[in-house]
């Protein structure tokens, strides 16, 4: 989580938007508007932060619904449950997001914190 932790902090900060100002915005709304329509519910807050032609950083919030966090509460099988769930439908979106350029897509890491209710995703493209 150290690595994420200087993605989101901005250690190496950009003199300049690699996109277009407000792209990133949109890329946030349009991701989170396809988890909402994936789970009946979208997170909190969504924040995108295009780190590099090959690197992309999605930041959610208030992703988990309560049952979510009151199943993996229970034990470690629930976690793998909650999770495996999360990833499916984080990988949909982003699939729905990225159709123009799906091939280019070479791996997709979530991060999960449930109880603290917050994903990571880091998006590498070829």
């Amino acid at each position: 989580l150290f690595s994420v932790a200087i993605f989101q902090n901005q250690i190496f900060p950009r003199k300049h938007s690699l996109v277009p100002k407000g792209i990133e915005e949109q890329m946030a709304s349009s991701f989170a508007r396809r988890i909402r329509e994936l789970t009946g519910r979208g997170p909190q807050k969504c924040k995108v932060t295009v780190m590099s032609p090959k690197v992309t950083l999605y930041t959610l919030v208030g992703f988990f619904s309560d049952g979510d966090k009151q199943m993996a509460e229970m034990n470690e099988t629930n976690i793998d449950y909650v999770e495996k769930i999360a990833e499916h439908n984080i990988t949909e979106a982003l699939l729905f997001l990225y159709q123009d350029r799906e091939k280019e897509i070479n791996n997709v890491i979530p991060i999960f914190d449930i109880r603290k209710d917050v994903v990571i995703i880091v998006v590498l493209f070829n």
